[in-house]
């Protein structure tokens, strides 16, 4: 006779397989109520989400708002402060004077204007490329001997983490 056989065949062999089938019932019935408990769960969840979905949405939009008005609300005056920089740079004595000044985004500054000669335009450039603020200093246009006409142009890099003048 076949072992397999002779297994089913003896009667300790039937309780063993009682309780072979008892336990793989019980594992049957354990991972099917964690899958039903899984899905109440989730239904739960989803539930409460359709009630706060529009609150959230809402609120989505305010911030978008707030992201798209944020500098009109800014109290550190940040464009005041670069605006200080630059003219705390030119010479007292007039003999460099700005014609335009544009600052976009806080961050990006450009400027042009005349200087008496190339050495009043050197000493403003110094004065702006040693400010701990201002990074990637460029002059984009340089004109003349007596006037030089100008056009710089910088980054703002708040709180001295210039990358470089």
């Amino acid at each position: 006779m076949q072992p397999w056989k002779q297994f089913l065949a003896s009667k300790s062999s039937s309780k063993k397989l009682a309780w072979a089938g008892a336990a793989a019932g019980g594992v049957v019935l354990i991972v099917a109520g964690a899958f039903l408990f899984q899905q109440w769960q989730i239904m739960r969840l989803e539930s409460q989400w359709r009630a706060m979905e529009p609150k959230v949405k809402e609120l989505t939009a305010e911030y978008a708002n707030i992201k798209q008005y944020r500098p009109w609300y800014d109290r550190s005056f940040r464009a005041l402060r670069i605006m200080r920089e630059v003219v705390q740079a030119f010479p007292q004595e007039g003999y460099v004077s700005a014609k335009t000044f544009e600052i976009r985004d806080l961050a990006s500054v450009t400027c042009s204007g005349v200087a008496n000669n190339n050495q009043s335009y050197i000493s403003l450039f110094d004065k702006l490329r040693v400010q701990p603020d201002v990074a990637e200093l460029k002059t984009e246009n340089l004109r003349g001997q007596s006037p030089v006409q100008f056009t710089l142009n910088f980054q703002w890099a708040e709180g001295g983490q210039a990358n470089g003048n």
